[in-house]
């Protein structure tokens, strides 16, 4: 370690040297996708028509109405569009 005065502060800076370092790769690289289609889109659709919206329509608080039609939006298409490993 080497002091290093930089005039910032009543304090120095300490610089570190690391010398021999291995990078170890990884050969296994995963990507995560949602597989998107039309039937996929279709089914997500009609599952939105069949809700009821009642938490969102008859609330008067906007943040509310946002957090309820986010829910109901977000647990149809992670059901609807599942998350896949490749």
């Amino acid at each position: 370690m080497n002091p290093l005065i930089n005039g910032l502060t009543n304090h120095d800076a300490q610089i570190i040297t690391l010398s021999n370092i291995f990078i170890f790769i990884l050969r296994h690289v995963f990507s995560y996708t949602r597989k998107i289609d039309s039937n996929s889109i279709s089914k997500f659709t009609f599952l939105l028509s069949f809700e009821n919206w009642e938490d969102v329509f008859l609330e008067e608080n906007v943040n509310i109405i946002f957090n309820n039609f986010l829910n109901t939006y977000l647990r149809i298409f992670y059901a609807n569009f599942p998350i896949t490993k490749s």
